[in-house]
């Protein structure tokens, strides 16, 4: 028989293969942090996790009080988490200077955050993933030995695991994390609750096979290994549930709004937070970059034909507010759709010879919009952020679609195309409104007098600001070299600063940031777009390849009687020439809109290489579609487990009382947003509103259905019972007494049925008939039928 060092006094708790179990869970759990790279040292979480796994397994063991454990956890914790933090500046230095130094950059950090200023140095990062891996594992493995409750372990390193994933989910293969650590979690529930049953049986003297714990985590094994499978091959529910898919788009919403909070935090992260991103959030952080890469995110249908001079840029979002990193002031929010998509732009008369209509072709999930210049329409229905100014025009920050862009989806938009001429921004002048000024010439008093002094010398007998913008253009393409990363930032120095006189490297947010400083510091407005640069054009066609690596940042100045214009500071991405007259375009007639483009357009795009790229989008689709229906799928199975496993452990009797509600209110829940409830929820509500005692009696039906025995509506319950002791006769017994209790309670007034016996003789007879089923089963007699007369 198998032997397990359970206490029974319900104090402690050690099994072995659950302590290998949680040590793998954690180790996912840590691994998917080390695996977003995101700055050198995360695997300083893989120490810190295993010493506070065992930490947290040896103090659960011990006698020591909650508060003791507590207090010895904190004690650990502060001399753990330091030594490993401080072994990370590498050999040969003593201990008091590793100290100091350590105290000294959280020092500096935290006077940063005070002052709203980026966060350039990673330690702070480094110090949190320390604490909450320490939290996380010590925990876990002191609620294994102490409690032996799976929830307690799992739900904490969970939540932690979908919050890391969140901010680096453009690596598919990286969910695979999730995918492992739920299989185990699985793994681990079946194991505990195995072993509480065992402690429960020991308690009341049952003979418990030899083996029986390794069948019970087999038959777990299967049963994991199937609902994974499950999840992750049943794309056909997608279709059948837009109003939950539309409830956890706006669920998740307030979600992505908080985490770019965070960004000057963590602006020292080679994080997805800044210009590759699928969500561009009110913030943004100059950051250190991140490799580029081939990954495809869009495809891009344009015109036949395009005013001459224009260079296409695909932008997200705008932002207004510089202070150390970016923000967007424009806030307010209006829900539209194609048939409201109705504005009016500043400037947008003179600056729009004609609409233009682009198709997009999305590779991956997109919250954001991507459009060309100036959209006056999308096909999408969508939520803008936005302000309008004393005239009633519209100051457009994004366009996000409600919901999500899926992979593979397509939508359209009708657009302005900047076809301006050298002549024409060289008369726009100086006159701007009052809107402009207010908000697009706004600069920290941080901006250093040395980067003033620039801007006034580059701006030193320039007749107009067209001839000061292609200035300061210039010299950042000539004096800068671009650089997809920065290794490092500086602890004490304004970045603009830091990166025109001093590194003198830097990719697009730097480029594009250090140009609108410039132009601000003399009076020109200026704001930050972001999105995609054109991306590579498909031999042939009018359509554009757009790739991770063209992920971008521009400025765009504003020009009166003309509107926003970009310009390309980044030297990496080619110059724009612009037609030397006065007018230049080559575009359709004012006011009309063009007819929309289709994607088959005959012999013009009978090329290989778009065939290729639709078979690929329609692949990513497929497979976005069913990761996206597998997770909530592995969810759902998870909670079903969940109640499976822990209904049959709750002893208190009013929290028992409160179970039957949980199906009665699923129930309503799924009537009000317009589904079916499933057959076994409707059953399992039919249930829950019945009287305790009647559901302790309906075991008896239950029982003579898992032998094949559907009773029948006319049958009596004395019938019922009798049935059942002619099919199962240890269940006779337990089944009389039940009936007794059941008929005197039901034909007596007054009377108070004992229900403690009604629920001890309910659970012997599923028991005994659950044993019989099992035993037909094994014997190959398990497919017998109900009996047609009875049905």
């Amino acid at each position: 028989m198998e032997k397990v060092k359970v206490n029974t006094t319900g104090t402690h708790w050690w099994d072995l293969p659950a302590a290998v179990i949680l040590l793998v869970v954690m180790t996912t759990a840590f691994s998917r942090l080390v695996a977003t790279e995101w700055t050198q040292g995360l695997v300083v979480t893989r120490y810190i996790t295993y010493l506070g796994l065992f930490a947290g397994l040896a103090i659960g063991q011990s006698r020591f009080s909650a508060k003791i454990a507590a207090f010895l956890a904190f004690a650990y914790g502060l001399f753990i988490i330091p030594w490993r933090l401080g072994m990370l500046m590498g050999e040969g230095i003593l201990w008091d200077e590793r100290l100091i130094s350590m105290g000294g950059r959280l020092q500096i950090i935290i006077t940063q955050l005070t002052k709203r200023q980026a966060v350039t140095d990673s330690f702070l990062f480094l110090v949190l993933m320390g604490v909450l891996f320490w939290v996380l594992s010590i925990h876990a493995g002191y609620t294994l030995t102490r409690y032996a409750n799976p929830w307690r372990i799992i739900i904490p390193a969970g939540v932690a695991m979908v919050l890391i994933h969140s901010y680096d989910a453009y690596l598919t293969s990286r969910a695979w994390y999730l995918v492992v650590f739920l299989f185990f979690s699985l793994i681990l529930v079946a194991r505990l609750a195995y072993l509480h049953n065992r402690s429960r049986w020991a308690k009341t003297n049952t003979y418990i096979p030899p083996y029986i714990g390794v069948d019970f985590v087999r038959i777990a094994l299967v049963a994991t290994v199937a609902l994974l499978l499950l999840s992750w091959t049943t794309p056909a529910l997608a279709d059948s549930l837009p109003q939950a898919q539309d409830v956890w788009t706006r669920l998740k919403q307030p979600w992505n709004e908080m985490r770019n909070t965070m960004d000057n935090a963590f602006a020292s992260l080679r994080s997805t937070v800044g210009i590759v991103s699928d969500f561009y959030g009110p913030n943004l952080s100059l950051g250190r970059g991140t490799q580029l890469t081939d990954r495809q995110v869009f495809t891009v249908l344009a015109p036949d034909e395009l005013p001459e001079g224009v260079r296409l840029y695909w932008k997200a979002r705008n932002y207004d507010s510089y202070k150390g990193g970016w923000s967007s002031t424009l806030l307010a929010t209006e829900l539209v759709d194609s048939n409201t998509f109705d504005f009016e732009f500043p400037d947008f008369e003179d600056n729009a010879p004609g609409l233009y209509p682009f198709t997009f072709r999305s590779a991956s999930p997109l919250s954001t919009l991507l459009t060309p210049h100036q959209a006056v329409w999308v096909s999408r229905p969508v939520k803008l952020e936005l302000e309008y100014n004393d005239s009633g025009e519209a100051d457009l920050a994004t366009i996000r679609a409600t919901p999500p862009i899926r992979a593979g989806e397509q939508y359209d938009v009708r657009s302005s195309l900047n076809s301006i001429s050298i002549a024409a921004l060289k008369n726009a002048g100086t006159g701007y409104p009052d809107w402009v000024t207010e908000k697009y010439l706004q600069l920290p008093e941080t901006i250093t007098p040395r980067t003033r002094a620039l801007a006034s010398q580059l701006a030193a007998g320039k007749e107009t600001p067209y001839d000061i913008v292609i200035a300061v253009t210039n010299y950042l393409r000539q004096n800068i070299e671009y650089s997809e990363t920065i290794p490092t930032l500086p602890n004490d120095q304004e970045l603009v600063d830091w990166f025109l006189f001093d590194f003198k490297q830097g990719f697009c947010n730097y480029y594009a940031t250090a140009e609108i400083v410039l132009l601000r510091a003399v009076g020109i407005p200026a704001r930050l777009a972001v999105g995609y640069a054109q991306g590579e054009p498909v031999e042939g066609t009018n359509a554009y390849i757009v790739l991770q690596r063209d992920s971008h940042a521009w400025p765009e100045v504003y020009f009166p009687g003309i509107g926003w214009v970009e310009f390309e500071p980044t030297v990496s991405q080619p110059a724009i020439t612009r037609p030397a007259g006065e007018t230049s375009s080559s575009g359709p007639d004012p006011g009309s809109i063009p007819n929309q483009p289709e994607l088959d357009r005959g012999d013009n795009f009978d090329d290989p290489r778009l065939r290729e790229l639709e078979a690929a989008d329609q692949a990513a689709a497929r497979a976005a579609t069913t990761r996206a229906i597998g997770t909530g799928v592995a969810i759902i199975g998870l909670f079903v487990v969940l109640v499976i496993i822990t209904l049959p452990l709750i002893r208190r009797k009013r929290l028992f009382e409160r179970i039957p509600n949980i199906p009665i209110t699923l129930e309503n829940s799924l009537r009000r947003i317009g589904l079916q409830p499933p057959a076994f929820l409707l059953e399992w509500a039919r249930r829950a509103r019945l009287s305790p005692l009647a559901r302790y009696y309906h075991e008896i039906n239950s029982a003579l259905k898992r032998l094949g025995k559907n009773p029948a509506l006319t049958e009596t319950p004395a019938e019922r019972v009798a049935s059942l002791e002619t099919e199962l006769p240890p269940a006779g017994s337990p089944a009389h007494r039940l009936l007794d209790e059941y008929q005197t309670a039901t034909y007596s007034q007054g009377y108070q049925p004992d229900m403690n016996t009604a629920q001890q003789t309910s659970r012997e007879i599923r028991a005994i008939s659950y044993r019989a089923w099992f035993q037909r089963l094994l014997s190959g007699r398990g497919d017998n039928k109900p009996d047609a007369r009875r049905s």
